[in-house]
């Protein structure tokens, strides 16, 4: 049975007042170190500094907002350092690390945030310890929206990481936008969008593919003219060339590829 992503978030977090999170890390301190993206990581020849933090808090106006749980698909965490040591409460000694930031040149949090004291309106970053490098500078906040994709509430680079090592960043809490009527507007856009949840090679495959998505009117003739976007996904990973405008360019002699799919769903 196909579940859209909606759906599967309500089957993960149940009948709570909850708010699905995306936070996806684009670049660190030390930038992606001395190998490429796409390569292998063992931690120990390759992809030694990864990314980290010590703590993730989310805000509704003053109220810290409870995390009931919280994944880093793909990551690869060693030494217990696991995303959980994000919402521990602790900022000192505790930290999460992904060594598979260089691997993907990203690294992604899914966080399911309990709203019942208000939508989500700042996030708090605390550093973990040395190195240093290791400190994103760059990410996005994505909030499942009720269309069952991601909107986009914050984009950041290069922010000011601490120097103090277990710190808030000096830039203080990030504003997140509250999302808008447009954010859900499903029904009454000229847009379709279309959530892939699931591939044939099923949990683990690293990217989805297809060739062409074609559209027709009541009268079973070809609609042209279509725009195709890919909302927070990432071609640059397996290929950069393979776009989503080749979705809708009449050619099956192309193709659109998503890594961001290993994070459970592709939205065109």
């Amino acid at each position: 049975m196909r579940v859209s992503a909606l759906c599967w978030a309500a089957l993960l977090i149940g009948t709570a007042a909850t708010t699905l999170v995306r936070i996806t890390f684009t670049e660190s301190r030390g930038g992606l170190d001395t190998c490429s993206p796409g390569t292998a990581c063992d931690g120990v020849t390759c992809c030694k500094h990864g990314v980290s933090l010590s703590e993730v808090r989310l805000f509704s106006d003053a109220a810290i907002l409870p995390i009931e749980s919280i994944t880093n698909p793909s990551g690869y965490n060693r030494f217990g350092e696991v995303p959980s040591k994000l919402i521990d409460d602790l900022t000192a000694g505790s930290k999460w690390l992904d060594l598979n930031f260089t691997t993907h040149s990203y690294s992604k949090l899914i966080l399911v945030v309990d709203d019942s004291l208000g939508a989500p309106t700042s996030l708090e970053l605390i550093a973990g310890d040395i190195p240093n490098k290791r400190d994103p500078v760059s990410w996005t906040v994505e909030v499942l929206d009720a269309c069952g994709g991601f909107s986009e509430v914050l984009s950041v680079t290069q922010a000011t990481a601490p120097d103090l090592r277990w710190s808030p960043y000096p830039e203080g809490r990030f504003a997140l936008r509250a999302l808008t009527p447009m954010d859900a507007n499903c029904e009454t856009s000229e847009a379709i969008r279309f959530i892939f949840t699931d591939v044939k090679g099923g949990a683990g495959t690293d990217g989805v593919m297809l060739s062409e998505i074609k559209l027709y009117n009541d009268d079973n003739q070809e609609i042209s003219g279509l725009e195709a976007g890919n909302p927070g996904g990432n071609q640059v990973t397996l290929n950069r060339n393979q776009v989503p405008a080749n979705l809708v360019d009449g050619s099956t002699d192309t193709k659109w590829i998503d890594a961001s799919f290993s994070s459970g769903s592709s939205v065109v």
